[in-house]
């Protein structure tokens, strides 16, 4: 239980980071659907986009689900919510405090923005990156309510769970049961829809995927199944999802949106199992880099976005666009970022708490 799993704590950092590849992508994407963007786009952005959108998160929020149910299980529900409630409430409110509005100021005074602060507040774009931070704290309560009331018992119905699960071919879990799991939950988040602060759709749509994590705590043989399900396969029909998506996305109707989503869920599924099979295989192992990538990984994440959007708007002040200028961005955000990591969050006590929700380790 106390044995440190290296290739996911590198996979959570490293999937953390990608963020602000993520987000320098989307304002060079094609579609031209982000904060701001440029008039030169660059087919390569958009691919990149799609590509991490496919399997980024859905990975993450199973390492959390992964965590979050052995964090529960050795020390118990209180210190569960001492630590991750603060860990991520505190971040939370003081980057929607700092960065956001001076990332909201910046997008207003340059025309990228026309909102009341009333309505910067009331309609949440305050939230923008920080919306998975929401969605982990509504995990983490209904995770704790639940071994709160049932206890042993929750574990135990994990493990039962997995035990039916073995007698089933994961190519049909993965590539049916699980992105059906994932059409119900949506379908479960359109009876009470809500599109401001906490998105009721983001909410669902992750919530199996984190439910997944903590049943992979629950048993190393559907963990196992999941890390060696084959490469080849998952990267092929993660490639026909992304392709298939994108020429369903013309498509009007109920119905089509429909299979658009199922067609999403399966992608998603296999591109996490990708993901972890390259964790698994090459990062499985005690790494000072590693070790870096993920405690600056958060830092990183909550500064990133005011950067893509002020370096952003200096790139449009001089026409730096496409590929070039995307790949410009990227450095000039990640070099700004780590700086800040390394000479304020991780040298300042009152500036880890903050920002990171923890204090410095003092010798």
């Amino acid at each position: 239980m106390d044995k440190r799993i290296f290739y996911m704590d590198a996979m959570r950092g490293i999937l953390m980071m990608l963020g602000l590849v993520y987000h320098s992508a989307k304002l060079f994407s094609t579609r031209q659907d982000w904060a701001l963007y440029v008039t030169h786009t660059s087919s390569f952005a958009t691919l990149l986009v799609d590509i991490l959108h496919i399997f980024r998160m859905p990975a993450f929020f199973i390492v959390s689900g992964y965590f979050a149910a052995m964090t529960l299980k050795k020390y118990g529900v209180q210190k569960f919510l001492q630590v991750r409630i603060a860990r991520i409430f505190i971040p939370l409110v003081v980057t929607a405090l700092t960065l956001n509005s001076l990332q909201a100021l910046l997008l207003t005074k340059n025309g990228w923005m026309h909102l009341t602060l009333s309505e910067y507040i009331t309609q949440g774009a305050w939230v923008t990156h920080l919306w998975f931070l929401l969605n982990l704290i509504v995990y983490f309560l209904l995770a704790a309510l639940f071994v709160a009331l049932f206890h042993k018992r929750f574990f135990t119905l994990l493990e039962s769970i997995d035990k039916i699960l073995e007698k089933i071919p994961f190519s049909l879990i993965l590539l049916v049961i699980l992105p059906l799991v994932v059409m119900g939950f949506l379908a479960l988040s359109t009876l009470y829809p809500i599109h401001v602060i906490l998105k009721t759709e983001l909410l669902f749509r992750y919530m199996p995927f984190f439910l997944f994590g903590m049943l992979l705590f629950a048993h190393n043989g559907l963990l196992r199944r999941f890390v060696t399900f084959p490469a080849w396969l998952s990267l092929a029909i993660m490639i026909a999802s992304i392709l298939l998506v994108d020429s369903l996305k013309h498509m009007e109707g109920y119905s089509w949106y429909i299979v658009q989503n199922i067609v999403f869920s399966v992608g998603m599924w296999s591109s996490a199992s990708l993901c972890f099979y390259l964790f698994k295989r090459f990062a499985d192992y005690k790494s000072k880099l590693f070790l870096a990538l993920s405690d600056m990984s958060y830092t990183v994440y909550l500064f990133h976005h005011l950067f893509v959007i002020g370096y952003g708007l200096l790139l449009l002040h001089f026409h730096i666009e496409g590929t070039m200028g995307m790949l410009l961005l990227i450095m000039m955000v990640a070099s700004t970022s780590v700086c800040i990591h390394r000479c304020l969050i991780s040298k300042v006590n009152i500036l880890s708490y903050l920002f990171n929700g923890k204090s410095l380790k003092r010798a």
